[in-house]
């Protein structure tokens, strides 16, 4: 008789247990230590929002709750370091770049370094 008790006791136990870890961020111990303190004083109540209740308000008087963690968005964004170009000879993207140094417009200095021409003067040569 006491064995087909506790069989239906304990889902009502382990429900109480759950919701204390899970619902409201309790030890897995002190959660387990406090549904069965209540359990053992209320056998003859069912109710398990009662009983979970009580366990949470004697782990609060033990002071067993996990401390909730929260992640800001912030904290997990890195900063990227801005690589510097690696240029070679005669590359377009120094030249640009030197020309806007010396204020020169980027049409006048890839003019002047040959990678404009006048298409006029490839076409008709004149001897």
């Amino acid at each position: 008789m006491a064995r087909k008790q506790q069989e239906q006791q304990s889902p009502i136990l382990s429900t109480v247990i759950l919701k204390l870890i899970q619902e409201l961020n309790v030890d897995a111990l002190s959660a387990k230590q406090c549904a069965e303190k209540v359990f053992d004083l209320n056998k003859k109540q069912h109710n398990v929002q009662s009983l979970v209740n009580e366990a949470y308000a004697l782990s609060l008087q033990s002071g067993a709750t996990v401390p909730i963690e929260i992640e800001t968005k912030n904290q997990k964004k890195t900063q990227k370091a801005k690589l510097e170009p690696k240029y070679q000879e005669n590359d377009m993207r120094l030249i640009v770049a030197k020309a806007k140094e010396n204020g020169i417009s980027a049409y006048e200095a890839l003019k002047q370094a040959g990678f404009i021409r006048n298409p006029i003067d490839d076409f008709i040569n004149i001897n």
